[in-house]
């Protein structure tokens, strides 16, 4: 039983360690809980043998076999597709091979394998996860705020016509410069919500998770829920999505293959977040809402569509906390006198070019330059990393 235990220690190890996010360890072992509930002992020892960075197949399977695991080549390929359908583990397929090659790869746990338990999660699991998360994980982010894996950008309507607004900031010029395929899903957090008798305050739909590209064609091939859509009809959901109040964050980079659609009552992170005393140091925004006091009439809508606890009434006017403030702009479209506006901050942050370059940006700050550095040699020489 000790042994058993000590891999899946050794399990958190490796995805705290080796992966783009952390996953550290809490007082009361919950993250051994939740990883019991997605792999079995075996599992767990193969996943041990991953590599951050996907390789394929024979390169693992020497690996697994080195490390004193017998299995044949064609059951560890049906024992990491099933990771794969369980969402403990990620995978790529290479296009240029013929046929596809799989490429198989440890991933963090958020944003990573907790998400990827969309349409299969648990009610234990979402309870366990609650509490790390509450418990340990926001505590480990506050030191961690580099890894910053999705950003917030204004819903279209709150920025006026005549503001230019660049392009990685416009959630509509981001759409329509995708080919495509475009896929909507379950939201894990509200189906985590379901589970624990807290459903969404803003909304009964829970297919709001929005996939694109390559990472919209792995939705459809995990998910029961995932449902494609044309680029007008996601065009349709984004302007329902804005009128009903939800924050929009894409991954953060130019081309976001992932957009969350957020609300403050489920999202684990605007949830646990907002907690803390300056919860806009830790999201990347471009934007903040600013008040004319002349114009506010002190009506509170503006305080009940506010995800993020911006927002006061004081002496019957509309007050907004800038360490709070994550420029969203759902307090701007609902605004029947015009006293808000979004101003754009002095200093703007670019998105990274590239997703994948994205967490290839997170090892460097990890690891630092050297060990970057020495971690592509050593994947280059078939050498878990």
């Amino acid at each position: 039983m000790t042994e058993v235990v000590s891999v899946y220690h050794q399990l958190r190890y490796e995805i705290d360690t080796r992966t783009a996010n952390f996953f550290p360890s809490s007082d009361s072992g919950l993250e051994i809980q939740i990883l019991k509930q997605i792999f079995t002992p075996l599992e767990a020892q193969i996943a041990i043998q991953l590599s951050a960075l996907p390789e394929g197949l024979k390169r693992i399977h020497k690996r697994v076999t080195k490390s004193g695991i017998d299995i044949s080549i064609q059951d560890l390929e049906n024992l990491l597709d099933g990771l794969v359908r369980k969402g403990g583990i990620i995978y790529e397929k290479l296009l240029f091979n013929k046929p596809k090659k799989k490429m198989y790869g440890l991933v963090q746990f958020v944003i990573g394998i907790y998400e990827m338990q969309v349409d299969k999660l648990t009610k234990g699991l979402a309870e366990d996860t609650e509490q790390y998360l509450q418990e340990t994980f926001i505590h480990s982010f506050q030191n961690t705020g580099d890894h910053k894996q999705l950003r917030t950008i204004p819903v279209n309507m709150s920025i006026a016509v005549d503001r230019y607004v660049d392009r990685y900031d416009n959630i509509k010029e981001i759409v329509m410069r995708e080919r495509g395929p475009f896929v909507v899903i379950n939201c894990i957090c509200k189906q985590a919500k379901d589970l624990l008798e807290e459903p969404c305050k803003l909304t009964d739909s829970r297919n709001v998770c929005i996939t694109i590209g390559y990472s919209a064609k792995g939705s459809l091939d995990l998910f029961p829920s995932a449902k494609e859509v044309s680029k007008e009809e996601l065009f349709e959901l984004l302007d329902e999505f804005q009128d009903i109040g939800f924050v929009l964050q894409p991954g953060n980079c130019f081309n976001p293959k992932s957009i969350c659609v957020c609300c403050g009552c489920c999202c684990g992170a605007l949830s646990n977040i907002k907690k803390l005393p300056r919860p806009a140091d830790f999201w990347v925004s471009n934007y903040y809402a600013q008040v004319n006091t002349d114009l506010c009439n002190g009506c509170g809508m503006c305080f009940k569509r506010c995800q993020i606890e911006a927002v006061k009434i004081v002496n019957k006017k509309s007050t907004i906390n800038l360490d709070r403030c994550i420029g969203c702009g759902n307090c701007v479209i609902k605004c029947k006198t015009n006293a808000i506006i979004l101003l754009q901050k002095e200093k703007t942050t670019k998105p990274n070019r590239f997703h994948k370059g994205l967490y290839l940006n997170f090892f460097r700050k990890k690891r630092g330059l050297w060990g970057f550095l020495k971690m592509l040699g050593l994947y280059l020489f078939g050498q878990k990393v």
